[in-house]
């Protein structure tokens, strides 16, 4: 019993301090050698929580336990103090009591200076000492216990990309640099991305060297085409002069000049109106053309080329070469396939089995032809020379005079070697628009005159097509329509008047044709192919004497070397060159880049991309759906408690009135009426 009949005094419960967690940051298993700290018996550890974030999960770290584990180790094989400073009772005599406390006060404290200086070298160790002006980012008032964390500071917490992490119980300050540094990273990633993208822009397709040990036997061999120098053959030209002499009042050496005239839309002759009326009248009378005038004077190639060998072989001139027409007459050609590709009827591709192929490199088996320009019968030339033309072009290419040539004079051996490249492309490039590519994939563009298309060919269409335009005609051996007539002499004046169509290179003035689509218009979009051959030369000459030669007799069998020409065209290396044409990014170069850039200014990867849509959708739609189920669970149950509170009433209800019942009747009997 108390005195005075005093109250026991009030005992007061600790304050309970409320730790919020997401459900996936509480711990899953707790380990048997832990002991949970968060006993009913103790609720005084509930506040060392809030000074040890580490024990938040009930459990010690295995860091502290690793420290627990090494104290005990430690303090198992501690050696004794040594002792041999004091006083002994032996040596000094038996000291006071007093004396030996004063010996072991100094002991300690000696002790607790030297333990206090590791100490503070520890600590001076341990960190680093930041500037004044970066003394912010020592504090961080990040606890994370007594208050509920916003889905952006979880977020921030797990975010593998760089930065983020620094915002989570961070000063104003410190969140302000660290919003400037992540700035920083992301405007400097977004500005190389938009160099790489204005880059792709520029240049959406790159060539590559793919490889310079290509073999040249999977390249098919270059047409070899030959043309004379002499335009008119002076036996023909005579022959033709005394045919036409017999219907008309001319002389023969009046009809001769008259015949040159022929020539005007590849030379520019000095010429009256009244010879070119004269030729017209004379055509008229035989019922002939220029372009039928211009056959029956060029030479012809049975004359020109006398002997043949192909890889090696003897052949017969007249079975590997055929007559091809070009842009100032008719030529002579090897591997030409030009004049299969105007008589077909454009059905069927061309076959590569058709063409010509070598197998080794060197004069011996490549194409060797002798030449005889025929002096003798020189007429008229374009050059005041004598001599062949040879070019080396494509076998479905048309043969135009204003390329490259190799002029061969007479007496003359002439050493061709070709360097063969071939271009192919990849398929990335069907994904690319025509304008961005700026090449022809097979079989896209298709002509009117050629079934084959290459630049060559669409240039020439597109000079007669616009010459057709102009003049209503179209030169001879210039493709074109059935429907299209050649140009005679009556339209002379329009030919010379737009003489840049024949002549010129076909392109406006100052234009780029990179950047100007008006120029790519007037030149008819005659982009190269994406898949093409070129063929280099390399040329080497000497004059030609049979005197001292070892060569094959039977190539020169009954020949007399007077003026001829000897030519050799083969390849000069087994191996060719080989390029990829190539977009300059496709969707694997793109995420390499992507993730090369944004992962070395942010980190950024695809956890990365996968974090921020689970935190900015998946996670808020699972919270809606989760507050919308329990909000219809606290209503199933508030609903599931007012049936039972309405049937328990009612059941109340019916007891009572059984109640009244049951004492009703057992009351009846002693009621009096």
């Amino acid at each position: 019993m108390l005195a005075n009949n005093s109250k026991p005094p009030i005992k007061h419960n600790p304050p309970i301090y409320y730790i919020h967690f997401e459900d996936y940051l509480r711990p899953k298993n707790v380990e048997k050698n832990q002991k949970p700290l968060l006993l009913p018996e103790k609720p005084e550890l509930r506040l060392k929580l809030l000074e040890h974030p580490v024990l938040v999960a009930g459990r010690k770290s295995k860091w502290q336990i690793f420290k627990d584990k090494f104290k005990k180790f430690q303090q198992r094989f501690a050696k004794p103090k040594p002792q041999t400073f004091l006083r002994t009772p032996e040596r000094h005599g038996s000291p006071t009591t007093s004396q030996g406390e004063e010996d072991l006060g100094k002991v300690k404290h000696v002790i607790a200076k030297c333990r206090q200086k590791v100490a503070l070298r520890k600590r001076r160790w341990g960190s680093i000492k930041l500037p004044q002006f970066l003394s912010f980012l020592r504090a961080r008032n990040d606890d994370g216990l007594c208050k509920r964390k916003s889905g952006f500071e979880i977020y921030c917490e797990m975010a593998s990309i760089h930065g983020f992490i620094n915002f989570v119980g961070s000063t104003t300050g410190q969140r302000a640099f660290w919003c400037f540094v992540i700035f920083v990273a992301i405007s400097m990633s977004g500005f190389i991305l938009l160099l790489s993208h204005l880059m792709n822009t520029s240049t959406p397709t790159i060539l590559y060297t793919e490889s310079t040990q290509f073999p040249t036997w999977i390249i098919p061999f270059p047409a070899v085409t030959i043309c004379n120098m002499n335009l008119m053959s002076k036996t023909k030209t005579n022959a033709l002069a005394e045919r036409f002499k017999r219907n008309t009042n001319l002389t023969k050496t009046e009809i001769i000049h008259l015949f040159r005239l022929f020539l005007y839309t590849a030379q520019t002759i000095k010429a009256s109106n009244e010879e070119y009326q004269k030729l017209d009248v004379l055509l008229r009378g035989q019922n002939m053309t220029l372009y039928e005038l211009g056959e029956r004077l060029a030479p012809n190639c049975e004359t020109l080329l006398l002997r043949c060998k192909w890889k090696g072989r003897h052949e017969r001139c007249s079975n590997i070469f055929r007559k091809v027409p070009t842009s100032t007459g008719i030529c002579c050609a090897f591997n030409s396939h030009l004049d299969k590709i105007q008589n077909d009827k454009r059905t069927n591709l061309e076959n590569n089995d058709d063409l010509e192929y070598t197998t080794s490199c060197g004069a011996q088996t490549g194409l060797t032809v002798l030449i005889n320009p025929e002096l003798e019968d020189y007429h008229l030339t374009q050059r005041k020379m004598a001599g062949v033309k040879v070019f080396i072009r494509d076998a479905y290419d048309y043969t135009n005079t204003n390329g490259l040539e190799s002029i061969i004079s007479p007496d003359t051996i002439k050493f061709i070697r070709i360097m063969p490249q071939q271009t192919h492309s990849t398929d990335y490039l069907a994904s690319l628009n025509l304008r961005s590519r700026r090449c022809y994939l097979a079989n896209e563009r298709k002509l009117f005159h050629f079934r084959s298309y290459s630049q060559v060919n669409c240039l020439m269409e597109c000079r007669s097509m616009k010459l057709h335009e102009t003049c209503n005609c179209t030169l001879p051996y210039w493709p074109r329509k059935e429907n299209w007539a050649y140009c005679g002499l009556k339209e002379r004046e329009c030919v010379f008047q737009y003489k840049g169509l024949v002549t010129s290179v076909l392109q406006p003035k100052a234009a780029e044709q990179k950047n100007n689509n008006y120029a790519e218009t007037f030149i008819c979009d005659c982009y190269p192919l994406c898949d093409f051959n070129m063929y280099a030369t390399f040329e080497d000459s000497g004059i030609l004497d049979r005197k001292y030669s070892l060569t094959d007799l039977r190539f020169f069998k009954d020949i007399n070397i007077t003026n001829h020409i000897v030519l050799h065209a083969f390849y000069a290396h087994l191996y060719a060159e080989r390029l990829r044409l190539d977009v300059y990014e496709n969707w694997l170069t793109f995420i390499g880049t992507f993730g090369g850039i944004t992962g070395l200014h942010m980190g950024y990867s695809f956890v990365s991309g996968f974090e921020m849509i689970f935190f900015v959708f998946v996670r808020p739609a699972c919270n809606w759906l989760t507050k919308k189920q329990i909000r219809y669970r606290i209503k199933r149950r508030k609903r599931k408690a007012q049936l039972e509170a309405e049937k328990k009433r009612k059941a109340d209800e019916e007891r009572e009135r059984q109640e009244r019942i049951e004492a009703f009747l057992r009351m009846r009997p002693y009621c009096q009426y």
